[in-house]
């Protein structure tokens, strides 16, 4: 399967697209006009036309942290006294995954990898057994090993059967080549071991249903290269034969408020903005409704490697 296939061809492959099935579902991206978002309809999958817009050397020319913490401007931010630059905050997901992930790599050999500026392993990394992340940009992977944190930019700096536990927190549907770079995280983990995927859907409310195009606008971006089904998602591990599914699920991270904000106002922040409608029952149940429906904004697979 070749790196530069489009990711219309690899669906064709994966028999879950036909030549007849893809259509323009967005003119552009967020970030520029010169790449648009296609669908498959037999799928459900979003992408990209041009996957290689965020290339490996795209994402390298991103030194400064302001590239993660740019919506977190305003917030107040950890200051490293020995340095000139302002450390990115730990986020809200950060926390949330720390509570929904811990039990997971509590004791284990653990990569986080595409980890970023390194929220989750600021956090957590003293529960694992060794903990380290991968990030292809300088300045993080710098930061990182400052505070006593391995961080590598190759998966070949890391020795095969070392690994227990590897994570993808949103680094998925980056990738040009999702499936070669899981068969190369796969020998890297021993026999047992779990791989956690957690992506954006394409399925998400505000896209399938309510065909919001202020959402559209704002979400699509020339960095994630595909949104997921669950099928398409499972079909894309499937490729990995030492690889099997143990569950994807349907994950919903903005509450209530931000929808009802975007469908009234058009724009992002209502969980914020109106935060006074974070009621923790209502989103309970406003997240199971999502779910029922498949019309969540996340997708989490747990992934094993077979014995």
């Amino acid at each position: 399967m070749s790196n530069n296939a489009s990711f219309a061809n690899l669906l064709i492959e994966l028999g879950l697209s036909d030549d007849k099935s893809v259509y323009e579902f967005h003119p552009k991206v967020r970030d520029t006009d010169l790449v648009k978002v296609l669908k498959c309809r037999k799928s459900g999958v979003l992408f990209l036309n041009n996957k290689e817009f965020a290339s490996v050397e795209y994402y390298q020319q991103h030194e400064g942290f302001t590239y993660w913490t740019k919506d977190l401007l305003d917030k107040t931010m950890l200051t490293k006294k020995e340095d000139s630059f302002q450390a990115p905050v730990i986020t809200s997901d950060d926390y949330r995954r720390m509570n929904q992930f811990s039990v997971n790599l509590q004791g284990k050999r653990w990569l986080d990898f595409g980890c970023g500026s390194g929220g989750l392993l600021r956090l957590t990394s003293h529960l694992a057994k060794e903990a380290m992340g991968l990030e292809i940009q300088k300045a993080p992977k710098e930061f990182l090993n400052q505070e006593k944190i391995k961080c590598v930019s190759e998966l070949s700096e890391i020795e095969n059967n070392s690994l227990e536990l590897i994570t993808l927190f949103h680094s998925f549907e980056h990738l040009v080549n999702p499936i070669e770079i899981l068969q190369e995280l796969s020998k890297k983990l021993v026999a047992g071991g779990q791989i956690i995927i957690e992506v954006p859907q394409a399925n998400d409310i505000l896209i399938s249903l309510f065909d919001l195009n202020s959402f559209k606008n704002f979400t699509f971006w020339s960095e994630h290269l595909i949104l997921h089904t669950k099928e398409s998602l499972g079909k894309f591990i499937m490729e990995c034969d030492d690889l099997s599914v143990e569950q994807i699920q349907g994950f919903q991270r903005y509450p209530f408020s931000n929808h009802l904000y975007w469908l009234l106002k058009s724009v992002p922040g209502g969980h914020e903005k109106w935060s006074f409608l974070n009621n923790d029952f209502l989103n309970f149940i406003y997240s199971k409704i999502l779910q029922a429906l498949d019309k969540t904004d996340t997708l989490i697979a747990y992934v094993r490697k077979k014995a």
